[in-house]
């Protein structure tokens, strides 16, 4: 688990630099928007349709803009990191720490998800 989580954590850093962006930036971006806008792709990419994405774009720019027009980027991207800090920390109830928690919840759950998804897009007969 230790050795999953310093691999993301070590890839959000590098992207971190690259794009000059706050790691916590890069992670938001990552988690709340980039990871569930290729969802909504392969679900776009299953039904044969476009409105999961157009949805999706929709409320993720909706929201967007009202958190930069209200209190800012940054800001943003840190309350909602400070918020999954909190809601990954909440999983100690079933005894898993901090980095357990991420790796379950932030890798292995959305490779799962992946995995069905990119089934029922593709190979799906």
């Amino acid at each position: 688990m230790e050795t999953i989580f310093s691999i993301v954590a070590a890839a959000l850093r590098f992207a971190s630099r690259l794009t000059g962006l706050s790691y916590n930036e890069i992670n938001i971006i990552a988690y709340y928007v980039l990871i569930p806008m290729t969802w909504a792709a392969l679900l776009d990419q299953t039904f044969h349709f476009h409105w999961v994405k157009v949805c999706f774009l929709c409320f993720a720019a909706g929201g967007f803009l009202v958190a930069v027009l209200l209190v800012g980027f940054s800001r943003s991207c840190d309350f909602l990191f400070e918020a999954s800090v909190v809601f990954l920390n909440s999983f100690r109830i079933v005894r898993w720490n901090y980095v357990q928690a991420s790796v379950v919840i932030c890798v292995v759950f959305p490779i799962a998800i992946y995995t069905v998804l990119v089934w029922l897009a593709f190979f799906k007969t």
